[in-house]
């Protein structure tokens, strides 16, 4: 299987997770021989545009974010794979942050490979996600943000089962029970 969380510690004081692969996806925590590839996912026009700052990511800044995760006990970045046919590759990232008191926020969701797209790994890799929240983190609930004029994640979000839970002029806040 690709990836092994246990090789490298992938996070210094977070809980571990063993990769989990099902139904032709798998998730597994982000290692840091992964941080360049996504980056470069994170840095493409059609990416950071719904991300709240959409600049570049330099490789120093990229660092420097990937040094304060590993520090975070509350912030899980897992890495989605994608069986192409041929073998397990990285296509994308998910993420669980502000793990506390029975809920989490979804987010940082991207399938960063091009053909990857539009096949539905992003919502199977979120029900992967679902159960690693529920069984191994004591997550009951999720919530999320998401821009307005993201009209393909919002739609992806009410089909997983979220609930709008307010707005503002820029974002949509959901909210679902697991």
């Amino acid at each position: 299987m690709p990836g092994n969380s246990t090789d490298t510690p992938a996070c210094g004081t977070k809980k571990a997770i063993e990769p989990v692969f099902e139904n032709g996806v798998g998730l597994r925590l982000l290692e840091p021989g992964d941080i360049e590839m996504i980056r470069t996912w994170r840095n493409r026009d059609d990416v950071r545009m719904y991300f709240d700052d959409p600049s570049m990511i330099s490789v120093e800044r990229q660092k420097e974010w990937f040094s304060r995760y590993r520090q975070r006990p509350d912030d899980y970045y897992f890495v989605i794979h994608w069986n192409d046919g041929e073998e397990f590759i990285p296509v994308g990232g998910v993420s669980l942050y502000d793990v506390s008191n029975g809920s989490a926020e979804y987010g940082r969701c991207m399938i960063g490979e091009e053909r990857a797209r539009r096949r539905g790994i992003m919502t199977r890799a979120s029900r992967i996600l679902f159960d690693i929240a529920k069984t191994q983190l004591s997550v009951s609930g999720l919530y999320l943000r998401v821009f307005r004029t993201n009209v393909r994640a919002v739609r992806l979000y009410e089909r997983m089962g979220y609930e709008s839970a307010g707005r503002t002029e820029t974002h949509l806040f959901m909210n679902i029970r697991l």
